[in-house]
C-alpha cells in the first residue's frame, strides 16, 4: 500500500474503466476480483450533462453513489483497477475532493494482487461463464406511452387512463377523463398485492372497462408501475400501456402549451 491502513471498517473499491467496451469491467468484476471489493463505475459517477468525459460529479449524485455502494466518510477506502492505475488514481481524487479522509490507492492495482498469488473472489462457479451478451439490453417501447398519445387518448377515449395516485393527489389535478384507482388500495393489509379476482373486482369499481385498452398514470412512474403489475397479475383482457412521465410531465407540458397559446 502506499501508506498504512488506519484501523476501522475497509472498504475496497475496483474503479477499473475499459473506454472500448464497457461490458468487459462489469464481466472481469463478476469472474475475479480482490475479496469484498466493490465496482465504482466511473462512467456513471461523474457529471452526466458535461460534454467532457470524467467531470466531477454534483454533491447530490456522488451521495447517491457512495450510498448505493455502502461507502461512508468513517470507512477507509483502497482503491484499486484491472489496468495501468489511471482510473484507481481518479476514484481516490475524487473521494479525497469530497472530504473523503482515509482513501488509499492499491499500488501495484489488481495485476500486482493477482501475479502475488493472493486471494480472489467470484460470482462464477465451475459451471457459470460470462457472455458478451450479457448487457445486450434494449429498451422495448412498445407499451410505453408518450405524452402526444396520453393527450390524445384523454380527448378521444381510444384508450382509458388509470390514474393511480392517491385521491387527494387525483383531486388535486388529473389527466382529463382519467379513472382513479390509488396504488396502495390494490395491496392487502400484509403487504402483498391483493388477489386476481379482487383486483379485477377493484378496476370495474371504479368504472374501468377491464376489456379495452389501459394507460397506467400516476405522478412519476411509481404507483403506476404498480398498478400495471395489478394488472398483469390479474390477467385483465384490455391490452396494457404505461405513461412513463405521468402527471408530472403531462402538468408541465400543459402549462408549457397554455402559456405559449397566451403569447
Amino acid at each position: 500500500m502506499m501508506a498504512t491502513i488506519p484501523a476501522g471498517k475497509l472498504r475496497i473499491v475496483n474503479a477499473s474503466v475499459k473506454p472500448e467496451n464497457e461490458c468487459d469491467v462489469f464481466r472481469e468484476h463478476a469472474a475475479a476480483r480482490i475479496p469484498g471489493a466493490k465496482f465504482l463505475d466511473l462512467t456513471m459517477c461523474k457529471d452526466l450533462s458535461s460534454p467532457y468525459p470524467f467531470m466531477m460529479p454534483d454533491r447530490t449524485h456522488f451521495v447517491r453513489m457512495m450510498k448505493a455502494m455502502g461507502i461512508r466518510k468513517s470507512d477507509t477506502v483502497v482503491v484499486y483497477e484491472t489496468g495501468k492505475g489511471w482510473f484507481a488514481s481518479r476514484a481516490a481524487f475524487m473521494l479525497k475532493s469530497y472530504g473523503h479522509p482515509q482513501v488509499f490507492i492499491l499500488d501495484g492495482n489488481f495485476a500486482k494482487w493477482k501475479n502475488e498469488g493472493r486471494a480472489l473472489e467470484s460470482d462464477y462457479g465451475k459451471d457459470d461463464a460470462a457472455y458478451p451478451n450479457d448487457f445486450a439490453y434494449e429498451l422495448v417501447v412498445d407499451n410505453i406511452i408518450p405524452y402526444e398519445k396520453v393527450k390524445a387518448c384523454a380527448q378521444d377515449g381510444s384508450m382509458q387512463i388509470v390514474d393511480n395516485r392517491p385521491g387527494p393527489a387525483f383531486a388535486g389535478g388529473s389527466i382529463p377523463n382519467s379513472f382513479n384507482i390509488p396504488g396502495p388500495q390494490l395491496l392487502a393489509e400484509d403487504g402483498t398485492t391483493k388477489s386476481a379476482e379482487q383486483i379485477k373486482e377493484i378496476f370495474e369499481s371504479k368504472g374501468v372497462d377491464v376489456n379495452k385498452p389501459m394507460i397506467m398514470s400516476c405522478t412519476a412512474g411509481i404507483l403506476s408501475s404498480l398498478g400495471y403489475a395489478c394488472a398483469v397479475k390479474a390477467k385483465l383482457p384490455g391490452a396494457l400501456f404505461f405513461y412513463d412521465g405521468s402527471w408530472s410531465e403531462y402538468a408541465a407540458m400543459k402549462a408549457k402549451e397554455t402559456a405559449a397559446s397566451q403569447e
